[in-house]
């Protein structure tokens, strides 16, 4: 535990406030934890600024700027994209290092881009990441809680986490190994096939579900052998509520 700066520059004190009264559940908010709306660039001061905040405070641990866009400041025609998005974080990468603190910054992704490279989605070009530490990739389709985090970094070990948000209390959690995650949730949905279909050919299961036939008729074997579905004399497969 320690000092915390949360750079809110999206946000009003409205906003900010519902947020706190959801997470905190009635707890007292902690007193180590500063909050802004508004701050300067990072052309005009807000580097500087945020070493000031920490100067200032004994063992501060993390800043959280939300978000980049609003802290990076005016483009330097000068030089190519690529650069100029690297010269963007690099600041703040060097003034982590220099005080071993954390610093959380958050970026928007490519809205229309899906598959592939989670870290290809991140708006603007690969400097961005190549400055960064670590990079958090959030996957998550509207009004759906559950999502996946693809994590990179030069000292993290690389995996993908499946998530859950909890809308109530604005807090996320994880539900382990997203593959792992993404195992129980085509299992779930042959289960309810089964249910709603009565016996079914691996073939018809497969066309139902939309899903590749190799997998499904692998995934039913695996499934039978678990007890979690029954197999008849026929070849069909059956759930054991049906």
């Amino acid at each position: 535990p320690g000092p915390v700066l949360y750079l809110a520059l999206e946000d009003g004190e409205r906003r900010i406030q519902g947020r706190m009264r959801a997470i905190l559940q009635g707890r007292p908010a902690p007193g180590a934890l500063d909050i802004a709306t508004g701050w300067r660039t990072a052309d005009d001061g807000g580097i500087d600024d945020i070493e000031t905040w920490i100067g200032g405070r004994k063992d501060a641990r993390l800043v959280v700027v939300d978000v980049l866009a609003k802290i990076k400041g005016r483009p330097d025609r000068d030089r190519g994209v690529y650069d100029q998005d690297y010269a963007t974080i690099a600041p703040f990468s060097a003034l982590a290092k220099k005080h071993a603190i954390a610093i959380i910054i958050v970026h928007h992704v490519n809205k229309g881009a899906a598959g592939g490279d989670p870290v290809l989605r991140i708006s603007g070009t690969m400097g961005l990441s190549g400055a960064a530490d670590t990079t958090l990739v959030l996957s998550r389709e509207a009004r759906n809680p559950n999502g996946t985090l693809d994590v990179r970094g030069r000292d993290v070990p690389e995996r993908e986490i499946a998530l859950q948000f909890d809308a109530d209390t604005g807090c996320v959690i994880a539900l382990g190994p997203a593959s792992d995650f993404r195992k129980s949730q085509e299992r779930r949905a042959i289960i309810r096939t089964l249910i709603d279909g009565g016996p079914m050919t691996p073939a018809q299961v497969a066309k139902t579900t939309g899903k590749n036939a190799a997998s499904v008729r692998q995934l039913l074997h695996s499934m039978r052998k678990a007890g979690e579905i029954m197999s008849l004399a026929d070849g069909t497969y059956l759930a054991p509520d049906a």
